[in-house]
């Protein structure tokens, strides 16, 4: 391989990833592309992002995920409750891995999306077996939905800080609780959800509250509750 193919090769990999981070937008005669105000956004491939300020987040992730058939058809199930919340403010990303991201911009789905998840793992769970339902967490920030033109779906975080990996990494909190509770039936909170919406989990009976608690991208104030 010669210089130049290593600088072309170098360039089209920034190029690649400068197209997914720093796209262009079309915009009034006049306003700067790259950095657009307006919530529902236009890129020059033909593809659209919504940006979402206020986003309300679920994120979960499967407990003792195998390659059984019990974990498959989990993954399934979890899929088919998605679609059956689909509406216009409702988003989520599929990666066929076993961490799920569901974003709206109201938190009433996304509580009845947990609880059917929630149902969904219990019916699936055999005492002595690996699979034990989800971690659960609700988070609040800004997100990016990119839609590309197969209608493909990427979530992406919308400002610094970030919340996506905030809402993933407080899962582990779920771990800190005691044994008593089953971990499916368990949703962790950040502070910031919880203040924009308490009464919304008020039917749910919080069972611990982490004061304070440092996880591997970010520390603060959680609520723990449970589903049933």
């Amino acid at each position: 391989m010669t210089i130049l193919d290593i600088v072309s090769q170098c360039y089209l990999e920034i190029h690649e990833y400068l197209v997914i981070f720093c796209p262009e937008y079309k915009t009034l005669e006049g306003d700067f592309p790259f950095s657009p105000n307006n919530r529902q956004r236009k890129r020059f491939d033909g593809s659209e992002e919504i940006y979402i300020k206020n986003s309300y987040i679920l994120a979960l992730d499967i407990i003792g995920s195998t390659d059984s058939k019990e974990t498959n058809l989990f993954k399934d199930n979890i899929i088919s409750v998605l679609s059956r919340f689909s509406r216009s403010n409702l988003f989520y990303e599929i990666t066929g891995n076993d961490a799920y991201l569901i974003c709206a911009d109201e938190p009433f789905v996304l509580i009845d999306i947990c609880q059917a998840i929630c149902v969904e793992g219990k019916t699936l769970i055999t005492k002595g077996e690996k699979l034990q339902g989800t971690r659960k967490g609700f988070g609040f920030g800004a997100v990016s939905i990119h839609i590309d033109n197969n209608k493909r779906i990427r979530i992406m975080d919308g400002v610094i800080p970030n919340v996506i990996p905030k809402t993933f990494s407080m899962l582990s909190g779920i771990d800190e609780i005691s044994s008593e509770y089953e971990k499916n039936s368990l949703v962790i909170v950040d502070n910031i959800f919880l203040e924009k919406f308490k009464e919304s989990l008020i039917s749910f009976k919080i069972i611990d509250t982490l004061k304070k608690y440092k996880f591997k991208h970010c520390y603060g104030n959680y609520s723990v509750y449970k589903l049933y």
